[in-house]
């Protein structure tokens, strides 16, 4: 992600210097003014503001992963969003969801829970965290399991089961553990020394789908 970041902020600079080279006469201050500027706004949105607030204001600390996840969504999918033609159908969905499971030796059914909790099936997904696409998946963690479009149908899937399954070996075959690890991060998990009270909720919404998924199928 740091590297992520960087380039951003190279690019940035590259394109003020540019812009500043045409203005001649004001190049000097343009070029220090739009360098101190641009070092201050990525500083605060990706250092200052999650070490100062995110105690406070826990979400603030996805800022910098709601952002990543914000360009990765418009650089991937673009028009896609809005056009009903360019969405996974709901059978190519659950098609993927059987092959990602069967992949890494987990239950359709729980995979298909998990989606419809996280996601209700929506590839475009972009949670307030930065979750993307149809797992729910924050950049970071995406990129740390597979290259590639987070938003893509299969692509996110295989990494959201990938990851599903780590938790699993985690934590010895223990889904309800494995489940609250996935929402809430492992940290949580060993914080509480167990599933989150803020986590039990999602973990038995997960369970409930899981059974009806796995009784139908």
């Amino acid at each position: 992600m740091v590297s992520r970041f960087a380039i951003d902020f190279i690019l940035i600079i590259l394109f003020i210097w540019w812009c500043a080279r045409k203005k001649r006469r004001r190049k000097r201050f343009l070029n220090r003014k739009a360098f101190f500027l641009v070092a201050f706004l990525f500083f605060s949105v990706y250092i200052l503001i999650p070490q100062l607030f995110g105690p406070l204001f826990p979400r603030i600390r996805y800022l910098p992963q709601l952002i990543e996840a914000h360009k990765l969504r418009l650089y991937y999918t673009g028009w896609a969003t809005v056009i009903p033609g360019k969405r996974a159908s709901r059978v190519t969905i659950e098609r993927e969801i059987v092959v990602a499971a069967r992949k890494y030796g987990l239950h359709p059914a729980l995979v298909k829970a998990v989606v419809k909790v996280e996601s209700g099936f929506n590839q475009f997904a972009l949670s307030p965290a930065g979750g993307c696409g149809l797992m729910q998946l924050l950049p970071s963690t995406y990129y740390s399991l597979r290259e590639g479009n987070p938003f893509g149908a299969r692509s996110n899937l295989l990494a959201g089961t990938k990851y599903l399954r780590q938790l699993y070996n985690r934590y010895g075959g223990n889904r309800r553990l494995a489940l609250a690890a996935y929402n809430t991060g492992p940290s949580n998990v060993k914080r509480y020394k167990g599933v989150p009270p803020f986590a039990e909720g999602y973990v038995n919404e997960v369970l409930k789908f899981y059974k009806m998924y796995k009784k139908a199928s």
